[in-house]
């Protein structure tokens, strides 16, 4: 057997065996240990003699004897052979350990200002060492973020499916007309409130790009209406501070946090769909440890949400 051979597929399995023996004290101990026969042993054995020029064992009758150059060969080939055999599971000890790492998730505003804070409380107390990092973005921007690895999640929504991207749901929210507490439309009974009635007095909304844009666009032309806009703000959160301030109306979803004593929500979800949001990530992606955790954890707490919304409306 030639030296280069030797290494490709026999040197670890031959060192395993010269320790299996001195470990056991005997071939025929060692043999049953490995699983193989005694004669097939003690030719591994002189083999790795031959190889290191050297005898290993003094063999006594059916007692053996490790020479001064065996013992030196054990010192060295013991921890490596050890090593090797627990490779696999340091390894996964290793990539479970979450004292260190990085999160980054992207998604809109109202997501990384109401929906997210939650999720987050609860994952940082329960792995403090991770540090994320969330940054905000647009929904048509999700699909080039994921693509590029530039972030481990995105939370939100989807204009179309995208076949490169796994989308899965966690939790979706009402639209909701939204005006001034003294707006003329709040003399309306809610149920009564038409879109031609909206469309009289004009809306505020996010800019063009925005999901919101869209959809409020497909709504009115559905219906044969134009949909004046009377201001463009720079977010949704930025939208809910106009109407605030009595500068107009607008349409926005729960998920917005519409609890200001200063607006009136008005649910118009017999007009307009339900804003649903996901967890996307790239198809195939690579997840982290810490990228498992996190998702184990937003699909528990969406769970719990959707299970406690169930609840509430029966």
């Amino acid at each position: 057997m030639d030296k280069s051979s030797f290494y490709r597929g026999q040197f670890f399995k031959t060192l395993k065996a010269f320790c299996e023996v001195v470990d056991s004290g005997s071939f025929s101990n060692a043999a049953l240990e490995l699983g193989t026969s005694q004669p097939a042993l003690s030719l591994q054995i002189q083999t790795l003699e031959k190889h290191l020029n050297t005898i290993l064992f003094e063999r006594k009758g059916p007692k053996i004897q490790i020479t001064p150059d065996g013992a030196r060969l054990y010192e060295m080939a013991k921890p490596v052979v050890d090593s090797i055999q627990n490779l696999p599971e340091s390894f996964l000890n290793t990539r479970d350990d979450l004292s260190y790492g990085d999160l980054t998730i992207v998604g809109g505003e109202a997501v990384l200002l109401s929906l997210l804070p939650e999720i987050l409380k609860e994952f940082c107390a329960q792995y403090p060492s991770i540090r994320v990092i969330t940054q905000s973005t647009i929904v048509k921007n999700i699909p080039q973020i994921l693509l590029s690895d530039d972030a481990d999640f995105a939370i939100g929504s989807l204009f179309e499916e995208h076949n490169e991207l796994v989308y899965q749901p966690i939790y979706s929210f009402s639209p909701m007309l939204i005006m001034p507490v003294q707006h003329p439309l709040t003399q309306i009974p809610e149920q009564n409130i038409q879109l031609s009635d909206i469309a009289a007095y004009g809306l505020i909304l996010p800019p063009e790009y925005s999901y919101t844009w869209r959809v409020v666009q497909v709504i009115f032309q559905k219906h044969q209406l134009e949909c004046p806009i009377k201001l463009i703000a720079s977010s949704s959160e930025a939208v809910k501070r106009y109407v605030s301030a009595g500068m107009g109306i607008s349409i926005l979803t729960e998920a917005c946090q519409l609890n200001d004593e200063t607006i009136k929500a008005v649910p118009m979800d017999h007009y307009f769909p339900m804003r649903n949001y996901g967890l996307i990530q790239r198809r195939g992606k690579f997840l982290s440890a810490q990228a498992l955790k996190f998702k184990k954890l937003i699909l528990e707490w969406a769970s719990r949400q959707n299970a406690m919304s169930v609840k509430i409306n029966k």
